[in-house]
């Protein structure tokens, strides 16, 4: 058997339009209560694609619900449903800030 070496990512999400001034992370290093819009995820490999699957892509707005005591995983929202992420994982996802969306405010509004 041979082994195949990928030289180019098989998904790349990045835009070239995404170098709006606003600060760019990983979304591991966002604090929880944050929301963040997904600019691009990393890498071209078999993570990088269940990621895509789990649905975080270009454009999709996140919340950090929570983090374990020691910081490993966290917890996120996306798409009305929670996902739990390690560190390695979230690392790839590269964020920028973003407003609460309407709903994400009427929610709030209706839990107080």
């Amino acid at each position: 058997m041979s082994q195949q070496t990928i030289s180019q990512p098989l998904i790349s999400h990045a835009t070239e339009s995404h170098s709006t001034g606003s600060q760019e992370e990983t979304l591991d290093r966002i604090s929880r209560g944050a929301f963040v819009r997904v600019v691009a995820v990393d890498g071209g490999d078999a993570i990088a694609r269940r990621l895509d699957d789990l649905g975080l892509r270009v454009g999709v707005e996140v919340e950090v619900i929570r983090q374990a005591p020691l910081g490993d995983p966290t917890v996120f929202e996306l798409h009305g449903y929670q996902l739990c992420l390690r560190r390695t994982e979230s690392q790839r996802v590269r964020v920028s800030p973003s407003a609460p969306s309407s709903s994400e405010i009427n929610k709030a509004g209706a839990a107080s």
